[in-house]
């Protein structure tokens, strides 16, 4: 007992920070998040893609264990799209009409709520579903990726209020132009859409694809 302290040094958190011979702070391993942040895919139609449709890629969060909060998104989208006639590149579609640019990148979140389970009265919890859409265009050729980033923010009560105002609403959905700036309680989960086509006269260079890249935890 007594003597000097040597974990008063460790920036006065000894439970936090290790010192493990009293000559100087080193940093502890990383804590791991105590949610996983996962998905089910609901529908990617049409499949293969086609001129003149709109490539749809729907999908469920999943969290667990299971805690109210709010799935947070980052996501970029880079589109290149041009009149087959007068190569114009086009500006006005809704799907990127947002007002931010041609290739936005903003912030979203789905927040928890109850939903039936069964009988007796029985709820479980959701987030909802992220639909991503890219309309194939006829007259038009180009390329859509969409990117997403998204992590699990933790939350005492569902339909989470968050911290700061959103920028825009599309669609029912809260948009920021930069980061909420709250915390980040799961793994994060990386994907991507790449659609590509040519839907011009040119029968013989006609062409649509559509691939999903692998989820990067």
């Amino acid at each position: 007992m007594g003597g000097a302290n040597l974990h008063m040094f460790c920036n006065n958190a000894a439970s936090v920070w290790i010192d493990v011979d009293g000559r100087g702070c080193i940093i502890p391993w990383p804590t791991p998040k105590p949610y996983e942040l996962t998905f089910e895919e609901q529908k990617f139609t049409p499949a293969p893609a086609e001129c003149g449709t709109k490539l749809k890629w729907e999908i469920e969060w999943k969290v667990s264990p299971d805690h109210a909060g709010a799935v947070m998104q980052h996501v970029r989208i880079r589109a290149n799209v041009h009149t087959c006639d007068t190569n114009e590149k086009i500006h006005t579609h809704p799907y990127w009409e947002w007002g931010w640019g041609d290739s936005p990148s903003f912030w979203e979140a789905f927040s928890s709520y109850n939903v039936p389970a069964g009988g007796n009265g029985a709820v479980k919890r959701a987030f909802g579903t992220d639909l991503w859409d890219v309309p194939i265009l006829e007259g038009t050729y180009g390329e859509v990726v969409d990117r997403g980033t998204a992590y699990f923010h933790e939350a005492p009560y569902n339909l989470w209020v968050p911290p700061v105002p959103e920028d825009k609403t599309w669609e029912g959905q809260k948009l920021w132009k930069s980061d909420p700036g709250v915390s980040r309680d799961s793994n994060k989960l990386t994907r991507s859409l790449k659609v590509s086509w040519n839907c011009c006269c040119d029968k013989t260079k006609r062409f649509a694809s559509a691939e999903r890249s692998p989820v990067k935890k």
